[in-house]
């Protein structure tokens, strides 16, 4: 986080919300993806995802506006949230019956380690090439995975294109994520009640 207020020379409260936009649409996404699988398939999701993920990245990496740059980062979390389901699916019904136990340890194992070895290796890309590389790794490995999933993998989806759209839903699921983001990464700082905002994050949250 330091990194990127950096490159958009914000202010520690204007740089929290480049975390809070990310993580609210990555959560809210998470939860919208079954209903993507169902309409698109789970194949062309998760190659359109990562495709869009590894662009946004690039995008990012070339960008230090303050407000495209929040829009970018909301846009990358949906996008990496749709990936979570379908991968994780992907997994069980891929594995061979007798190695299906190991799916769930190998799925978690991935994940975490993805994401402390993610961080340690934009940490390095930021310190020896500048803030904005941080974007670069995620931006690679996405697209390499994107171009994998598309050779090797062989669904039998019968996507659902006249499934109805819950806007209502989503925007709740944004807004409650946020809300839930805001008020983890600012309520300690703000001294919780004593702030209006922080008020209003727990009344948008419990709405």
């Amino acid at each position: 986080l330091p990194y990127l207020q950096g490159i958009t020379a914000t202010s520690p409260d204007e740089g929290s919300w480049i975390l809070t936009a990310f993580n609210a649409a990555y959560y809210a996404s998470i939860l919208f993806s079954p209903w993507m699988m169902a309409r698109v398939g789970r194949k062309r999701l998760m190659v359109g995802a990562l495709a869009g993920f590894s662009a946004t990245s690039l995008i990012l990496a070339a960008t230090s506006e303050y407000h495209l740059f929040l829009v970018l980062r909301f846009v990358q979390g949906a996008l990496l949230g749709c990936v979570f389901v379908p991968a994780a699916l992907l997994l069980f019904t891929s594995l061979p019956m007798r190695a299906l136990k190991y799916a769930p340890p190998a799925f978690v194992l991935v994940s975490l380690s993805g994401s402390t070895f993610g961080t340690v290796i934009g940490g390095f890309f930021a310190d020896e090439y500048g803030g904005s590389s941080v974007f670069i790794p995620g931006c690679l490995a996405t697209l390499v995975t994107a171009l994998l999933i598309a050779l090797a993998v062989n669904t039998q989806d019968r996507p659902q294109p006249n499934l109805r759209f819950d806007a209502v839903g989503l925007a709740l699921s944004v807004a409650s994520f946020g809300a839930m983001q805001f008020l983890a990464n600012e309520g300690e700082r703000r001294n919780w009640l004593d702030d209006a905002t922080i008020v209003l994050g727990i009344a948008v949250l419990a709405v």
